[in-house]
């Protein structure tokens, strides 16, 4: 394997990493936002269930009082 194809090889892997991270993110926003719409939990309980932080919990709220 030579120079380019080895870079191309890892380029590849970061990309594949990348779309798994923003799929997780993606996840837990969706989980996090179905909790605050449909629970009377507060935000960390909502952080601990949904395995995130609290200020993401708060960010996401924030937006649902915006829209």
């Amino acid at each position: 394997m030579g120079i380019i194809e080895a870079i191309k090889m890892i380029t590849m892997e970061e990309g594949i990493e990348k779309g798994i991270e923003r799929g997780e993110r993606s996840k837990t926003h969706e989980i996090a936002r179905n909790m605050l719409l449909n629970t009377n939990f507060d935000s960390s309980k909502i952080a601990v269930l949904a395995n995130c932080s609290e200020s993401f919990v708060e960010e996401i709220k924030e937006d649902i009082r915006k829209n």
